[in-house]
């Protein structure tokens, strides 16, 4: 909902600070074009770009109060408090009077009232920064499921913080890190998605705050902790279904309608799976005015599966509700697939290492441009519904070709036989020796050790620790891309599934029901009992979920390697300190010799097992990730 920013420099001119706050802003504006605002008090001074989705509930930004016992506190929040009513009645009891019911003086007056015990009472997706005056203490705090992001730098007696990393470099320029580099690279052959964990990023010196972590920074110094851990709300499953689905269907309709009430230009992602279906769907019935949403379609005449599905839920949900939705498809067509490269690179700041969130990206500019700030994304069912995803737990079904994982030592050797492209690019000059080239195994052993190992040897539920596991890892990067590429569209994304509600009570669905029924065979079982009576039974009972559609026409994959080839003379030389140009060179050759057959035969043939097979040591992701690196260099380091 907004770009906050700020920089704590006590011995620097106030005039200076603004001015330096400013340019930040500016950098990201995108997230915030309605309001801009710059504040500054003692050695801080802060600044945010406000995109306001609530016109009753929104205020400018950073808030500047004067509480009781005339403490002055600045502060500012990017997102939105799902419990902001509950809230504002507890304030009320302690005394607290607000000038306006905003999410952002309202998480302001929790800090000033509360202290640090606030933290725990903040249900949401926001990033929230409060500066005490007296104290001359700065407060960072990030949501739970990392839907926000907050990016921190320090450099001697000067600390900066921005929702994006973009704000942070109008300070100076940062080298890339070789750290990010190499866990994008590890990640994505495990996962075919790379990203970072943790407070790592792709330039040296600027970190992330982790989910569910606040930090705290004074003149005594700096402190970080974790507030909450997924592991704490791992409690005992409920074994009566009906009890279960009751208290379901309570937890969907209260966390959409905490995110639509009061809001305007609401829409949806609406991919014709059960998951974004259902948030449409309930959308509709909360709100006096259609939802807008979009389906990513790869033909001119929108015969996907995916644009036929959305359109037979639009139909439905008109039938029931004359007027209440309105769908409008996002084209990616093949001769424009990588028109939006660069700002696919800008919106992150970081390479990306799938072709779908080209599509995603441009789903959110179709919306942007129908008049919608706030969408609704069946993200994260498919990570919370455990199951979903058999491929990824293999104690159950291991993948082709690997042992089956009975523990997390096997589960990262599994992961390890994945990685032998990574390997081959990453050396053996990687960083020009400045990582020894066995880092990606090291960079393995961290993320087992501190997302799986703990919950696999505490419960004996190993489903459940698989489930975290991976909630922890793609589950996270996921929400935090999906949320950054929807903002530099304007245009904030809001995960329903990823509501404390619905998360508790998926920890609490026994694995055997999410991926079995006696009536419904296709995943997430109980999850769909919710569409009974809210979708067609084509989608809530027929259709079987799928991750967001790439490209299936073999040629938008041939495009992928023609520009890949047409980057590599051109890349400046700092990127073949990464990577091992030869190999890059042969990666491609041997694409374009399994490939090329395959679209000589049939132009418009499918890849859903030849492309993506992972016994093919080559695939698209491989190749748009080095590309993606290579623009990356080209945009932030040439």
């Amino acid at each position: 909902m907004s770009g906050i920013v700020g920089l704590i420099h006590p011995g620097r001119h106030v005039a200076d600070r603004e001015a330096a706050v400013v340019r930040m802003v500016r950098a990201v504006r995108h997230r915030g074009p309605d309001t801009q605002g710059v504040v500054s008090s003692g050695g801080g001074t802060f600044g945010a770009a406000v995109l306001v989705t609530d016109p009753l509930h929104s205020a400018r930004e950073p808030v500047d109060r004067v509480f009781a016992g005339g403490r002055r506190f600045v502060g500012a929040i990017d997102g939105i408090l799902h419990n902001r009513v509950e809230l504002i009645e507890d304030l009320a009891a302690e005394g607290f009077e607000l000038e306006s019911p905003s999410h952002a003086e309202v998480a302001l007056a929790a800090v000033a009232c509360w202290g640090d015990l606030a933290i725990g009472k903040l249900e949401g997706a926001f990033a929230l920064v409060v500066w005490d005056e007296r104290a001359s203490t700065l407060l960072l705090v990030r949501d739970k499921f990392g839907a926000k992001s907050l990016y921190t730098l320090r450099e001697g007696d000067l600390f900066a913080f921005g929702s994006e990393q973009k704000a942070l470099l109008t300070l100076g320029r940062r080298t890339p890190s070789l750290e990010g580099v190499c866990e994008m690279f590890m990640h994505g052959a495990a996962f075919a998605a790379g990203h970072t964990l943790g407070d790592r990023t792709f330039f040296d010196g600027i970190e992330a705050l982790p989910p569910g972590h606040a930090l705290r920074v004074s003149p005594s110094g700096t402190r970080r902790w974790r507030y909450w851990s997924l592991a704490e709300e791992s409690v005992e499953a409920i074994r009566d279904r009906d009890v279960l689905l009751e208290l379901q269907e309570d937890a969907f309709s209260q966390t959409v309608r905490r995110m639509v009430a009061g809001h305007n230009g609401v829409g949806s992602l609406l991919s014709g799976g059960v998951d974004s279906s259902l948030a449409a769907s309930e959308a509709c019935a909360r709100l006096p005015y259609p939802v807008i949403s979009t389906c990513i379609s790869f033909r001119p005449d929108h015969d996907d599966p995916d644009p036929m599905a959305a359109a037979l839920v639009s139909r439905w949900l008109n039938a029931r509700a004359p007027g209440s939705h309105r769908l409008v498809f996002t084209d990616v067509p093949m001769v424009s697939l990588l028109d939006d490269l660069d700002d696919l690179v800008r919106a992150g700041d970081e390479p990306q290492w799938d072709t779908r969130n080209i599509g995603l990206f441009r789903c959110y500019r179709t919306l942007r441009d129908q008049g919608v700030t706030s969408a609704l994304s069946g993200d994260l069912a498919s990570q919370i519904a455990f199951g979903n995803y058999p491929r990824f737990l293999g104690w159950r079904a291991s993948p082709p070709g690997t042992p089956p994982m009975q523990t997390p030592g096997a589960f990262a050797a599994a992961w390890r036989a994945r990685l032998g492209p990574v390997r081959e690019l990453l050396a053996p000059a990687f960083g020009s020796g400045a990582i020894d080239p066995s880092r990606p195994d090291a960079l393995i052993d961290e993320a087992i050790a501190t997302s799986l190992s703990p919950w696999w040897n505490a419960p004996e539920d190993r489903d459940l620790a698989v489930g975290i596991w991976y909630i922890l890892t793609f589950g996270y990067s996921l929400v935090a891309a999906n949320n950054r590429l929807g903002m530099w569209h304007s245009v904030e994304p809001r995960f329903p599934y990823a509501g404390e509600r619905m998360l508790r009570l998926a920890l609490r669905t026994p694995f055997e029901w999410s991926t079995a029924d006696t009536d419904i065979t296709c995943g997430k079982a109980v999850l769909r009992q919710l569409g009974r009576t809210r979708l067609p039974r084509e989608i809530w009972h027929d259709r079987a979920g799928k991750p967001l559609p790439a490209p299936i026409a073999v040629r938008y994959h041939l495009s992928v390697a023609d520009r890949l080839e047409q980057e590599i003379p051109l890349a400046p030389p700092a990127v073949w300190d990464l990577f091992d140009r030869q190999v890059v060179e042969r990666m491609l050759a041997e694409f374009r010799a399994h490939v090329v057959p395959i679209a000589a035969a049939t132009p418009d043939a499918g890849e859903s097992v030849t492309l993506f097979n992972p016994t093919l040591p080559v695939r698209t992701v491989h190749l748009f990730s080095v590309l993606n690196v290579i623009r990356w260099f080209a945009i932030y380091q040439d």
